[in-house]
């Protein structure tokens, strides 16, 4: 019989120097500080990458800038709102029909879905590495990287009521007479 427990989740590692302090320091407890509680799912998307840049996200998929503020990767959701943001008022000066508008949107979904687990471990990463390399791995440490990593649920509120106000206001600058 194995030793090998097919139903622990996966061990985590970085490639980073940081892991290596010349003794051995724990990689995993850091990376669960950052995620939270959906640790066990990120670690083996992450896992089974295994250097490829692409796994998929549902959640990422179908809440796309909203997941990516959820996950607290703010760069990244205003980036995706503003190229569609941007497309949609050209589509609408240029007067292209919606379906075009929706094969943009569609197309931005199945981004974020399809690289969502690899911009989340990029940033779960880099943010650990600079936690560790000023702190080392302590207690105060792995408080810093749960700060810092997690979710936010609240912002993610925000940025949807922030989105449907911007959605509102173009529609109404755009088209005056429209009604709602």
């Amino acid at each position: 019989m194995s030793d090998i427990n097919p139903y622990a989740p996966p061990q985590a590692t970085l490639e980073s120097d940081a892991f290596q302090h010349g003794n051995t320091v724990d990689g995993a407890a850091a990376l669960n500080a950052f995620i939270g509680p959906r640790s066990a799912y990120y670690l083996a998307k992450w896992d089974a990458m295994q250097g490829k840049n692409t796994s998929w996200n549902l959640a990422a998929f179908f809440l796309g800038a909203f997941w990516l503020v959820y996950r607290k990767m703010y760069a990244n959701a205003f980036i995706s709102i503003g190229i569609l943001v941007a497309f949609h008022v050209f589509e609408n000066i240029l007067d292209i029909p919606a379906s075009v508008g929706n094969i943009a949107n569609l197309v931005m979904a199945v981004m974020i879905g399809r690289y969502g687990n690899y911009l989340y471990k990029q940033r779960a990463t880099k943010e650990i590495q600079e936690v560790i390399q000023s702190k080392g791995l302590t207690q105060s440490a792995l408080s810093e990287i749960a700060q810092r990593g997690g979710t936010q649920l609240g912002a993610a509120i925000g940025f949807a009521v922030l989105f449907l106000a911007l959605g509102v206001g173009i529609t109404f600058m755009l088209d005056p007479g429209a009604s709602m």
